[in-house]
């Protein structure tokens, strides 16, 4: 399939300084394209404060404060405006056909607003850099295809149909700790905190997004969007006669796979000829759900419900059925909060305690996605002029071993809670028998001449 698209643009920048501290940018641009129908400006400032000369401190070798202020646009997909045609009823021989997408003509960009204020300063003759930002967007008019009633004629009416926000922070820290002739050691470390929310979606509550998500007005995006426990006013689980959970017949936000917060932390060497490099990376908070293992204990495969145990008191399941002390059975025992229950056949094949399909208790099988990875580890060793003739030499040859995600620490049972069944998507914190998360070696040999 080829698209086309015709775009222009144009931009200017004003730019100036005072004493040479106060740096101020602005900058204007115009846009237009064939996609959409108009031209649209897109203004940007920013200003930039040097203070350190001014304050003159001994550990203080650069300081600057900035704030920033812009527009940007994301044009529509191209031939959006019109209701297109497209092929079908091969069977009788095929004909042209209205798409089942109708197309807009009140089309506009998607316009995302940002402002940040932030600051970047060095110590002890540049040995250390601090770097901090704060931020906050705005997207308006967010383009996707929207679900239609079918008596329409369609099923999707692609539009500005959303409304984003953000906000959050940025801190990045950089030093060198030693700096001798044959030994120098650095690190580094970043943390970052974003909070998202969708702010409206065209008067709707709700937009699919396929699998375990939904776009939801007032929740972050790829929020867990399936049926639970059915619970009373203060979250806690109403439980039946027998004392186990019961489905709820609605579907509701069960949770946000999107972290608290990331960072890193790393270290360089450099000994001699000798190098070495390690970068840890951290994720904490969030949600994940497992389904592999939902389907594995419906099957009865997974060793979560391969043990046997003999009762110590008369328990029920879920069917009722009293199972008397002494009994050797297969299955767990649990307590949801009124006391100990068999969880045995019938609850993980025959219940919402596992299986095929949605319709579980989803809130029972979400782990906390936090994860802790050794990142990076890599090797290196410099040979100086390597001399392979009297005509032909290296500058330098330099050989590695690099080893990626060799460690992971989490609590999330069986898989690597990075990995994703939906990939790169606007979904997230699942998986589905999808490949599990990977360790690489990579051997390295550079040649500079």
């Amino acid at each position: 399939m080829i698209n086309n698209i015709r775009s222009n643009r144009g931009y200017g920048v004003l730019s100036f300084s005072l004493y040479d501290q106060l740096f101020i940018t602005t900058s204007g641009t115009f846009e237009a394209a064939s996609s959409i129908k108009g031209t649209f400006f897109y203004p940007s400032a920013d200003v930039a404060w040097q203070f350190a000369d001014l304050l003159k401190l001994d550990f203080l070798s650069f300081g600057k404060f900035r704030a920033s202020w812009g527009k940007v646009g994301i044009q529509p997909a191209p031939y959006k405006f019109q209701t297109l045609a497209t092929t079908g009823l091969t069977e009788f021989g095929g004909a042209y056909l209205f798409d089942d997408e109708r197309g807009s003509e009140d089309l506009a960009p998607e316009i995302k607003t940002e402002w940040e204020l932030g600051t970047n300063l060095r110590f002890l003759k540049d040995r250390i850099s601090l770097d901090f930002t704060y931020y906050q967007n705005q997207t308006t008019g967010i383009l996707f295809a929207v679900k239609t009633n079918p008596s329409s004629g369609y099923t999707f009416n692609y539009k500005n149909a959303a409304t984003m926000s953000n906000r959050g922070f940025e801190i990045d820290l950089n030093g060198l700790a030693i700096d001798k002739k044959d030994l120098k050691v650095s690190f580094s470390a970043n943390f970052n905190h974003n909070k998202n929310n969708v702010d409206d979606i065209a008067g709707a509550e709700t937009v699919d997004t396929g699998g375990t998500s939904k776009i939801v007005k007032g929740y972050p995006v790829s929020s867990f969007y399936l049926p639970g426990t059915l619970q009373d006013d203060d979250g806690e689980m109403i439980l039946d006669e027998n004392g186990f959970p019961q489905l709820d017949p609605n579907n509701r936000v069960l949770g946000d796979p999107n972290p608290d917060w990331r960072g890193g932390l790393g270290f360089e060497v450099n000994y001699k000829k000798f190098d070495l490099s390690v970068l840890f990376e951290r994720s904490q908070g969030g949600e994940y759900i497992n389904r592999t293992n939902i389907v594995l204990y419906g099957f009865g495969t997974h060793e979560d419900v391969s043990h046997e145990i003999t009762l110590s008191e008369d328990l029920v399941n879920h069917k009722g059925n009293i199972i008397s002390a002494g009994t050797t059975v297969r299955g767990n025992i649990e307590d949801f909060g009124a006391g100990n229950v068999l969880l045995d056949e019938t609850w993980y094949r025959e219940s919402i305690g596992g299986g095929l399909g949605f319709s579980k208790a989803n809130d029972l099988f979400m782990d906390d996605a936090t994860w802790t990875k050794l990142r990076n580890v890599t090797l290196g060793y410099t040979f100086n002029k390597v001399k392979l003739s009297s005509k032909f030499a290296f500058q330098s040859m330099r050989i590695s071993v690099t080893g990626r995600d060799l460690i992971l620490w989490t609590k999330v049972k069986d898989v690597d809670p990075e990995t994703n069944n939906y990939g790169v998507s606007v979904v997230s914190g699942m998986n589905y028998f999808n490949n599990p998360g990977t360790r690489s070696v990579l051997f390295n040999l550079q040649l500079n001449f």
